[in-house]
């Protein structure tokens, strides 16, 4: 044994006699020793080659690599042995494993999908992120041909890309379709290419809303009568659209900076206030929305007013990074607005003027009324005198005559009443107070309980809601309005009338329901017309006031009133008030 032999072991020359090859070898029998150098012995082999671990003096061990061949010499075999310490050898192995083991974690770990190919396009690498993005196992695709697993994406960008790099050796991106948009990553190496590729289809939905959003952005643009703008704060980029020229009067500029922004036709004495505002908004991390009303010049049409709004977008921190925003001319509508500010005025001119001529209407028509009745009493009077006194010597041709001036007489008063109380509905709103129908119905059976006996009317409530609204007006028109039902009955038949009500959004809808005469619809208007009458005095009483009455009151608190109604059935009267 040599002596690097000798250093390697930590044995002396004189105790490495006393020592056999097997107590080097720890864990070594002589058995498998024998195997090992059978071939030799029995001349297979000339020599072999193997690898084994030796053991030290110091009972430490090291890996070697041993060359053994089988010597003879005057027919004596000996073994010759040269014997490598192969430690560094096998820490370089073990460090070049471990490289690849951590390179092949590193390209499992990354996010993007990785492979990589020789020169005839065989794969020698297959990530996980790629198994998952194109649905191939990587022992169904290392060690073949790329397009023999892919063979319909040979007419694809992918195809002429590899080609180029694996022929320039240049790196190339791009971008391709293979049942998702891939964004592609190729790069040239020593054996062939690496390729990286990542899904982009999120990105190219987002690109296509854009585009969507961008054509949206267009047409609306073109299709209002409004100047959008839209300022990229971050980049002090400003654009606008063709709606400033018809505010202008002028072509504009429509991609500038901020600061060229205010050259144009803005009123001067306006630019200050409208500035202020706007810095105002864009500081105040909490404001989203931006409005300012100012004046600008167009060019043949003078000064116009305008009402610019905004929408402020911000970053996470509160900062405005962009805003998007319409101006409209609004100068008609201030025009319009000033006249109608003018019409007003002289609207309440004309309503005091008309209040002080009703006033004086009313109080005329008051001391008439009295005036009027006067000679009817008198007429009254007078015949009731003739009658007492003479009523004996009289024949009957001349009480009927008597009959005649003071019936008339009492329905010339009762006209004036009606006609009083005709001009009175209606012209004054009363206050508002809530009011429940119901004690209002209930009401009017007291009030008319004798003709309510007399005729055998029968009532059925449906049921009355509470409503705020003028108790005198709605009185009126309830009592009227049922006088009619109870009066327009059918001979020989107890009257049925049925109230009710209708709840709307905003409103009720009340109902009064008979099952009288009914009317015509030729006269559905008519009824609600002053003096207007349908049948004879004789037939039924009255003036022709009633419903014309009612009629005022509704109107004047802006509600309707109407009638359906069959001949021979029945009327349903309605009217509306609100809640």
């Amino acid at each position: 044994m040599n002596h690097c032999a000798l250093l390697n072991l930590g044995y002396s020359s004189e105790e490495i006699k006393e020592l056999t090859p097997v107590d080097i070898k720890p864990n070594y029998a002589l058995d498998d020793f024998k195997k090992l150098v059978a071939p030799l012995i029995n001349h297979q082999e000339n020599k072999i080659v193997f690898f084994t671990i030796h053991q030290r003096k110091n009972q430490s061990t090291y890996p070697v690599e041993v060359h053994l061949q089988l010597v003879e010499e005057r027919g004596i075999q000996e073994f010759l042995a040269i014997i490598l310490d192969i430690t560094d050898r096998k820490k370089a192995e073990i460090d070049m494993l471990n490289a690849l083991e951590e390179k092949k974690k590193i390209l499992e770990s990354i996010g993007d999908a990785f492979f990589a190919m020789d020169k005839n396009y065989k794969v020698t690498y297959w990530n996980q992120t790629a198994e998952k993005l194109l649905h191939v196992k990587k022992d169904n695709i290392l060690n073949k041909n790329l397009w023999d697993v892919f063979p319909d994406a040979i007419n694809l960008p992918s195809y002429h890309n590899y080609k180029k790099v694996m022929e320039t050796g240049e790196a190339i991106t791009f971008e391709d379709y293979y049942g998702k948009w891939f964004e592609v990553n190729a790069y040239p190496a020593e054996d062939g290419i690496s390729v990286f590729f990542r899904d982009i289809d999120y990105k190219k939905e987002a690109e296509l809303e854009i585009l969507k959003a961008n054509e949206r952005f267009q047409k609306v643009a073109q299709a209002t009568a409004d100047a959008i703008w839209d300022w990229d704060i971050a980049n002090d980029q400003f654009y606008r659209t063709d709606g400033f020229e018809a505010l202008f009067g002028y072509e504009v500029k429509k991609n500038f900076k901020e600061a060229e922004f205010w050259q144009d036709s803005f009123y001067l004495e306006d630019i200050p206030k409208v500035k202020g505002s706007l810095k105002k908004a864009l500081a105040d991390t909490t404001q989203e929305y931006w409005q300012a009303e100012y004046r600008v010049h167009h060019q043949t049409e003078g000064i116009k007013t305008v009402i610019d709004k905004g929408i402020i977008i911000r970053d996470e921190s509160g900062k405005a990074i962009r805003m998007v925003g319409a101006m409209t001319d609004i100068t008609e509508r201030i025009k319009q607005e000033q006249a109608v500010k003018e019409l007003n005025i002289k609207l309440q001119k004309h309503i005091k003027e008309l209040e002080l001529s009703n006033e004086q209407l009313e109080q005329f028509a008051f001391i008439n009324s009295h005036d009027l009745q006067e000679p009817l009493r008198m007429i009254t009077s007078f015949m009731n005198q003739l009658q007492r006194k003479y009523g004996g010597v009289l024949d009957e041709k001349a009480h009927q005559y008597i009959h005649f001036a003071t019936d008339g007489a009492r329905r010339m008063k009762q006209i004036i009443l009606d006609l009083l109380e005709y001009s009175r509905a209606g012209n004054a709103m009363e206050d508002q107070i809530e009011i429940d129908l119901n004690e209002l119905f209930a009401q009017y059976k007291i009030l008319r309980r004798k003709v309510i006996q007399e005729k055998d009317v029968q009532f059925i409530n449906h049921g009355l809601p509470k409503i705020m609204g003028p108790i005198a007006a709605l009185t009126q028109t309830l009592h009227s309005l049922l006088d009619n039902a109870v009066k327009y009955t059918k001979q020989n038949e107890p009257p049925l009338i049925e109230i009710s009500a209708q709840e709307e959004s905003d409103h009720y809808i009340i109902q009064i329901k008979d099952h009288g005469i009914g009317i015509d619809a030729k006269f559905f208007d008519k009824i609600f017309i002053i003096f207007q009458r349908l049948h004879d005095k004789e037939q039924f009483d009255g003036t022709g006031l009633g419903l014309a009455v009612a009629k005022k009151h509704v109107d004047s608190w802006g509600g309707k009133i109407w009638v359906e109604s069959t001949l021979g059935k029945g009327s349903s009267f309605y009217f509306t008030i609100k809640k």
